[in-house]
């Protein structure tokens, strides 16, 4: 945990950082996060910035996004509207499925993956790690200003950390002060024995600042009305202040315990449809939901209402989507928070800033992402971003008031969303530990029209689970501008176009192969897959008279005795937690290396066994040995460095072969096999080289990623 004095020791570095990059830059031609270079007009004044994140507050519980959707029944939000009617209100804003990983997303303007936070964090858990404390943040960049002087506050809802890094974590991320709740507002006495969250009107309040951490048990002010308050007297604080200020407010509205107002003796806003008059007679989440949605637009508008609109930039938006208990049709619960589908990761977000009092509301459609919070704000404040690799943040600025669009990020082409299970801490360059592997990683990309879903489950410990990669591919939109997104062709993602019994069409094939090209390239996924459960090697001389199994171990060598190869591995997989009669599309082998090849041609082809693997001899005349005629199923080479991980494609012909083996293995009642030969390519002549393979019992196993299409209905042939 970092002691003030390392945090202002890191805030004057990132103030450094930023100097370096602004004298390194024009000031009319600004390098952006995705490297575009334009010339911009000189912006005027700073900015300060009100970031307001709302929780579990989905489309549908906003009126000016529920209007597209007028079958569903109406809510009102009339201080959120009237934001959404002067400011931009984006209709493609896209997070994570879960709380934490959008708040680190948004906090730090990286993807998920590269800060190591996929997950919820819990105040029961040690080990779920949160926000590590050496990423930087949007808080360092402001506070970096200015050290000493608190231009920054977080307030309401933290969850960022887990136990173990609390109750200073707040500080550790660059904030000056912090008071709220750590986690959700239902806290388990069990869990948190001594400080723990009963409802919105009975929870445990903390304080952290400079001058210490307080705790409140029991504190009874009504939570939503209790982080305006502390908004309110924050913007006091910042009276004044000659530099801009960064405000975070997060409410813990509308999460679960789902509860009417009035329980908490809390009065009901005026509105003209009253779901929280009418919230103690529906009795059920839906209701109180809306009621709950009601009382925090009315506090939004008490706090927008003491904001200064001249010179202050204003963000609102949700953290994932509706509370699956809380939607009703047309919106599926199925497909809400907690899912990678519409209704669980695009949410609202509207952006206000001063010129929009000049030019009006607006309605934009470009995709975007809450990692783009982090450059817009930055811009808005005309703060100066120092190079960060791992950072994915496109300025919303040029949406909004392009005078202040000083990153000059381009629009993106595509859109990524992830979750991901269990938290890791990353390495320097975004990595996962090399021991790490994932039990869930869901992730989704779309571009203007096509959005593909990808789900990795391997859980092999839940029975009737099935594990592999699950792909569901959505056509979304009709490719033409401006639309809005409710009147596309599957606005509820109810017709997975890789459900069809024939082939995808031209459009969508070629958008199929776009957006697993970018899952691949730009936002590959983490370490999962079914582990290798057996393996071997076959050694002989050059000359083919000896062979004997080894590890999985590849070399050519000459040593005083002759030449000596290792010429072929292969792999088993068991499959029996794969869906039996799913139409497999194909699959991936994912291999590490202990010690990398020093020849970049040296390649390894993977390929299909004559025979299965359990009847293996070490015979030169044995199927794997004569697999030299056989093709490749893949070929890879240019072996990275030890520890990551080499992605070697299998293709169409493996996936039909996995989808027989399960169907064979149940009708014969045995455990299906999946047995892949590996053949190893040398330089012609050989030259001394030397390439270790992780062993299958060993930290990084090889693994075999199977991507079926999920919604395909089960059948063997």
């Amino acid at each position: 945990m970092e002691t003030s004095i390392v945090r202002a020791l890191r805030g004057l570095l990132v103030a450094a950082c930023a100097w370096l990059a602004s004298s390194t830059a024009s000031a009319q031609q600004l390098v952006g996060p995705v490297g575009a270079k334009r010339a911009v007009a000189t912006p005027p004044e700073p900015l300060d910035v009100l970031v307001v994140v709302l929780d579990d507050v989905g489309v549908d519980q906003v009126g000016a996004y529920a209007a597209s959707y007028p079958t569903t029944p109406q809510p009102c939000t009339p201080n959120l509207d009237d934001l959404a009617a002067r400011g931009v209100r984006f209709t493609n804003g896209w997070v994570s499925p879960l709380c934490t990983p959008s708040r680190a997303m948004l906090l730090t303007g990286r993807p998920a993956q590269r800060v190591g936070t996929g997950t919820v964090t819990m105040i029961a858990s040690t080990t779920q790690n949160g926000v590590p404390t050496n990423v930087p943040t949007l808080a360092d960049l402001f506070q970096a200003q200015a050290p000493t002087v608190a231009c920054t506050a977080a307030l309401g809802k933290w969850h960022l950390a887990d136990a173990g890094q609390l109750p200073n974590h707040p500080l550790d991320l660059g904030f000056a002060a912090w008071s709220g709740s750590f986690f959700n507002l239902n806290v388990k006495p069990s869990e948190s024995p001594l400080c723990f969250d009963v409802s919105y009107c009975d929870w445990c309040k903390h304080s952290v600042d400079a001058q210490g951490s307080l705790a409140f048990p029991h504190h009874t002010n009504y939570a939503t009305v209790d982080t305006t308050e502390d908004a309110l007297t924050a913007l006091t604080q910042f009276q004044g202040l000659s530099i801009p200020w960064l405000l975070y407010v997060s409410y813990n509205s509308t999460h679960l315990p789902f509860d009417c107002p009035q329980t908490c003796s809390h009065p009901c806003p005026t509105t003209t449809c009253g779901w929280c008059n009418s919230c103690p007679a529906t009795g059920d989440d839906f209701g109180e939901s809306r009621a709950m949605t009601e009382v925090l637009d009315a506090e939004l508008g008490r706090l927008l209402a003491h904001v200064d609109f001249s010179r202050t930039a204003i963000i609102v938006l949700s953290d994932n989507g509706t509370q699956p208990s809380a939607v009703v049709p047309p919106f599926d619960p199925f497909h809400s928070k907690v899912t990678p589908y519409q209704g669980g990761i695009n949410v609202p977000l509207v952006v206000w800033a001063p010129r929009c009092e000049a030019v009006g509301g607006r309605t934009c459609d470009e995709l975007v992402s809450v990692t783009d919070v982090f450059a817009t704000a930055a811009d808005f404040a005309q703060l100066v971003l120092a190079p960060d690799p791992l950072r994915d943040s496109v300025s919303l600025a040029q949406y909004v008031d392009d005078r202040y669009d000083l990153s000059g990020g381009t629009p993106r082409t595509h859109v990524y969303s992830e979750m991901f299970d269990p938290n890791f801490v990353a390495d320097a360059e975004g990595h996962a530990p090399p021991e790490y592997a994932a039990r869930i990683h869901v992730r989704a990309v779309r571009n203007g029209r096509y959005k593909l879903i990808e789900k990795n489950r391997y859980l092999p410990t839940i029975g009737g689970t099935p594990n592999g990669t699950a792909l569901e591919l959505y056509e979304l939109s009709h490719g033409v501008a401006p639309e809005d997104p409710a009147f596309g062709p599957d606005p509820f993602e109810q017709h997975d176009l890789l459900a069809g019994p024939g082939p995808l069409a031209p459009d969508a094939q070629a958008a199929f192969d776009e957006l697993r090209a970018v899952l691949s390239d730009t936002y590959p996924a983490l370490r999962c897959g079914l582990r290798a459960t057996g393996s071997s090697a076959a050694v002989r001389d050059a000359s083919g008279t000896s062979c004997s199994p080894g590890p999985l171990t590849v070399g050519f060598w000459t040593d005083g005795f002759g030449d000596t190869q290792v010429a072929r591995s292969y792999l088993d997989f068991e499959l029996s937690t794969l869906p039996v009669g799913a139409r497999v599309l194909d699959a991936e082998l994912v291999l590490h290396v202990d010690s990398s090849a020093s020849s970049p041609s040296t390649a390894v082809a993977s390929v299909p066994l004559a025979m299965p693997t359990p009847q293996y001899t070490c015979v030169p005349g044995h199927g794997l040995f004569e697999a030299g005629s056989v093709p490749a199923w893949s070929s890879v080479a240019d072996w990275p460095p030890v520890g990551v991980a080499k992605r070697a494609p299998l293709g169409a012909a493996a996936g039909i072969e996995i989808a027989s083996i399960l169907c064979d293995a149940a009708s014969a009642q045995r455990i299906p096999v999946f047995s892949v030969g590996l053949r190893f390519e040398f330089e012609a002549p050989p030259v001394s080289d030397f390439l270790v393979l992780a062993h299958p019992q060993g930290p990084r196993p090889p693994l075999l990623r199977a991507f079926y299409a999920s919604s395909v209905p089960l059948s063997c042939p």
